[in-house]
């Protein structure tokens, strides 16, 4: 359910918050896009929200495939990162962390203050760049899938648990203002061992070694008294919490102890990714 809400904008107007709900929840805009071949269509807004567990790999926002989402991969349990995906235009591609780091409130796990996210769709070369707070995070990217020539389509999805509270949209093509590095050129070349792909571990979650092939690293099946050598063990529930072995994993939650509280998109739903194309989540409904 998405509500306006009096005074929760970020310059203390309205905002549109997309509330928490089960199993998860879809804020869609769906728009006539002008020709802009030459000049590119920028997308600008302010945003709080929750961030994510590492590789659950759900993003907030999805514009025309261009994802964006915010997960906690730094060291610094007080803080998470921006993610980018960059995308090879066929379904498939890899998420690659900005460095960009956003502040989190310790009860809540969501963003302290209002971030302003904008992006620039280049139609004609099918890339985008990412700016966070005005400075230049990402560039070259590739969408997941090819843009559609003259219709665009802003997705927010939704927590579980914790409001997204989105305001001031704009959607334009001209520059917003107070953009930094707005004609930097894009990196040559965006090696995939700087991100990770769904089902596959960050570097920091160990070695990825694995014997059985069942997606947990032997390093880490050791480590929790699994036996490296037996696939079996990933579908195994070994505190009866609904998560398997292979969630506990991706979560970095103990598979021997019940969870009490899960940063997961729902409770009933299974960890996943969208590389294989839609999902529930991300419907685009013909006749809207």
């Amino acid at each position: 359910m998405a509500t306006v809400h009096p005074g929760q904008g970020w310059d203390g107007s309205a905002a549109l918050s997309i509330e928490p709900a089960e199993p998860f929840t879809q804020c869609r805009l769906t728009l006539n896009r002008p020709a802009v071949a030459d000049s590119g269509l920028f997308f600008d807004f302010f945003v709080r929200l929750p961030a994510a567990t590492p590789l659950v790999l759900d993003e907030t926002f999805d514009i025309d495939s261009a994802r964006i989402g915010l997960f906690r991969t730094s060291a610094d349990p007080s803080l998470a990162e921006w993610h980018v995906f960059h995308g090879n235009g066929q379904g498939d591609g890899v998420w690659l962390n900005t460095g960009v780091a956003a502040a989190l409130d310790p009860l809540t796990e969501g963003t302290l203050g209002w971030t302003r996210l904008t992006i620039r769709e280049d139609i004609s070369d099918q890339t985008w760049k990412l700016w966070v707070d005005g400075v230049l995070a990402a560039a070259g990217l590739g969408f997941q899938y090819p843009a559609e020539e003259t219709l665009s389509h802003f997705f927010i999805l939704g927590d579980a648990q914790w409001p997204v509270i989105l305001d001031n949209l704009q959607v334009s093509v001209e520059n917003p203002p107070d953009l930094v590095d707005l004609k930097a050129a894009p990196p040559a070349s965006i090696p995939e061992e700087v991100g990770f792909r769904g089902g596959v571990a960050p570097p920091e979650l160990g070695s990825l070694l694995d014997a059985d092939a069942d997606g947990l690293p032997d390093e880490w099946e050791i480590a929790h008294g699994l036996n490296a050598h037996d696939p079996a063990d990933a579908a195994s529930d070994l505190d009866s919490d609904g998560l398997t072995t292979l969630d506990e994993f991706l979560l970095r939650s103990d598979p021997s102890a019940r969870d009490l509280r899960r940063s997961v998109a729902s409770t009933t739903a299974e960890v996943f990714n969208r590389f294989a194309g839609a999902s529930a989540r991300r419907v685009v409904d013909p006749n809207p």
